[in-house]
């Protein structure tokens, strides 16, 4: 009796041995699947790192907190990409992360956590570096129950979720499975090689936004000559891809991600998220079928509070209670036709006892900018970016002010979170460089090389 217990419990044992050895197994290939350790490196030991900056500009830039930026590389090597994090000259850290390229990242509130996208087919996802434990793991997958992820940056709402939007797979993959590009060079073929030329020339013109009124209608004239010259199966083809793309995006969803267990819950279906309140209470969202403007509560989806009945591109909202918002106008990005810099107003509402009701107009504009300048509004409101092929400007909204900060075109550029530096990467001999620019001192650092 006594032998028979014992073996009963030797086996049980065993049993439990064996299920801690499998558990500890399962998660070992879990980990080595999911979970990646973070190399990491003095970026003083990183010449090399050079390389990667000398003919493309940086693929994002953004801080990690109001004093350390975080600047990633276009492409990688070796299925692995450099974040450099630069807290002043020549000083900083080199994180290098899988993927053969970082399209976006974000960093969290407290500065613990990154959240990036991947340019790999084998790492596909929202990816979050823990900064404490130096890892990364795989939190977002790019695929799931049908819907992929938007091509809209992630953004963290608080320390520990963030915010994405997906989209339905299927339609995404039949709007943009058909290659049209040979189609459309058939047509480009069938002008003369006059009509060929100009057509060139003006097409270039039309993405840098540098078109003449009348240039854009000839434009207009030539690409419309050459769809037509596009056999009738191309055509229709080209617009049932544009309807599946349509529809894709008009039911994309808006999810909250918990980046510790990877849950995700639906925040809004046929959403696009424009913004989030000062105390991340309220995320704003407009509803892409009817252009609407609601407040959601991230706790509790069912919450939401229609506040516009009407979007406008680059809606700012200062406070919905009471209702503050503005906007610029003429729009900030228009495709094609030049705009003059000192054409642009800011218009600013507020919501009285149920009326909405103009409260002032703001030029952010100025004839002081070069003719070819495009403009870009902080947060805050306080100032505007003027980017043009001869310099980059600064102008202060109150003062009226403005400062030629760089001689150079800039590529890309951000604010921290208060509003008292920008951090942009300009071009030069050696590659790009990444330069911090004080507003309180107005003085220049050059943070890499």
């Amino acid at each position: 009796m006594k032998k028979t217990i014992w073996n009963k419990l030797t086996y049980s044992l065993l049993l439990v041995v064996a299920l801690i050895l499998t558990s500890k197994l399962f998660w070992a290939q879990l980990e080595g699947h999911h979970v990646l350790k973070v190399k990491e490196e003095p970026l003083k030991s990183s010449d090399s790192i050079l390389n990667f900056f000398r003919e493309q500009a940086p693929s994002w830039i953004d801080f990690l907190n109001p004093n350390v930026v975080l600047v990633s590389s276009m492409r990688g090597s070796n299925n692995l990409t450099p974040l450099l994090i630069l807290s002043g000259h020549s000083s900083g850290k080199v994180l290098w992360l899988n993927g053969e390229a970082i399209n976006w990242f974000s960093s969290s509130p407290n500065g613990r956590y990154i959240a990036y996208y991947p340019g790999s087919i084998h790492q596909k996802g929202i990816w979050v570096v823990d900064l404490k434990e130096k890892r990364s793991k795989l939190v977002v997958p790019e695929l799931l129950k049908g819907k992929q992820l938007s091509v809209t940056p992630g953004m963290f709402l608080d320390d520990e979720h963030i915010i994405i939007e997906r989209i339905d797979a299927k339609l995404y993959q039949q709007g943009t499975e058909t290659d049209f590009l040979s189609s459309y060079y058939k047509g480009l073929l069938a002008l003369s090689e006059e009509e060929r030329k100009r057509f060139e020339k003006l097409d270039t013109l039309f993405w840098q936004s540098k078109l003449k009124q009348e240039e854009f209608e000839e434009y207009m004239r030539l690409l419309s000559k050459v769809i037509s010259m596009m056999s009738p199966e191309d055509r229709k083809a080209m617009e049932q891809a544009d309807e599946a793309l349509s529809a894709a995006f008009s039911g994309q969803e808006v999810y909250i991600v918990d980046i510790i267990n990877g849950e995700e819950k639906l925040l809004f279906k046929g959403g696009e998220v424009i913004g989030l309140s000062q105390d991340a209470r309220w995320v704003y969202v407009r509803d892409v079928r009817s252009n609407k403007v609601y407040k959601v509560s991230p706790v509790n989806p069912n919450i939401k509070e229609e506040l516009l009945n009407l979007y406008y591109p680059f809606l700012r909202i200062k406070s919905d209670a009471p209702l503050q918002y503005g906007f610029p106008y003429p729009s900030l990005i228009r495709l094609g036709v030049a705009t003059k810099p000192s054409a642009y107003r800011c218009y600013c509402y507020e919501k009285k006892d149920g009326t909405i009701a103009l409260r002032k107009i703001i030029k952010i504009g100025d004839e002081r900018f070069p003719p070819d300048a495009r403009l870009s509004v902080p947060k805050n409101g306080m100032y505007v970016l003027a980017i043009s092929d001869s310099g980059f400007y600064l102008k202060e909204i109150e003062k009226g002010t403005i400062r030629k900060i760089e001689n150079a075109d800039v590529s890309s550029y951000n604010w921290n979170s208060d509003h008292t530096k920008l951090v942009y990467a300009k071009r030069s001999k050696m590659g790009y460089e990444i330069w911090l620019y004080d507003l309180l001192s107005h003085k220049k650092t050059r943070l890499f090389p």
